[in-house]
C-alpha cells in the first residue's frame, strides 16, 4: 500500500475560505413571521405596530394628534418597543408595546410636566 502526502498552502486554504464565504456576504436577515399592521391609539396619537415571530414587536410608523410631537424611542424589532408623544400644552405620554402571541399589548404612561400642571393653577 503506497501512502501519498498532500501539500496544502496556506494561501490555498484562504482561497477556499473565501469563495465559501463571498455568496454569504451579500445575505440578509429575515424578520421572520408578521402579523400584519395593527393599527392603535393613545391619548397622545395613533401608531402602526406588527408582531414578528409572536414575541417580538416593531413600530411601522406613529402619527401624533394636533399639538403633540411623536419620537420613535425604540423601533424594534425587539421585546418592547416604545413611542413618546410630546407635547408644550399637555402631559407627555409614553406608550411601551409588547407582543404576546402574536397580539400587541398597550401601556400607556402619563409623564407629568410641571409646567403644564402650574397652567392648570392660574
Amino acid at each position: 500500500m503506497r501512502t501519498r502526502s498532500v501539500h496544502v498552502s496556506m494561501r490555498s486554504t484562504i482561497a477556499a475560505l473565501a469563495v465559501a464565504v463571498v455568496p454569504l456576504a451579500g445575505c440578509t436577515r429575515t424578520e421572520g413571521v408578521s402579523s400584519g399592521d395593527v393599527g392603535l391609539n393613545s391619548t397622545g396619537g395613533s401608531f402602526v405596530v406588527q408582531c414578528i415571530d409572536q414575541s417580538f414587536v416593531k413600530v411601522v410608523s406613529a402619527q401624533p394628534l394636533p399639538g403633540y410631537t411623536v419620537r420613535i424611542v425604540v423601533p424594534g424589532p425587539s421585546a418592547e418597543a416604545s413611542i413618546k408623544f410630546s407635547s408644550e400644552s399637555a402631559n407627555d405620554i409614553r406608550v411601551a408595546v409588547r407582543c404576546v402571541d402574536a397580539v400587541p399589548k398597550v401601556e400607556e404612561f402619563v409623564e407629568e410636566d410641571e409646567a403644564v400642571a402650574s397652567m392648570g393653577d392660574a
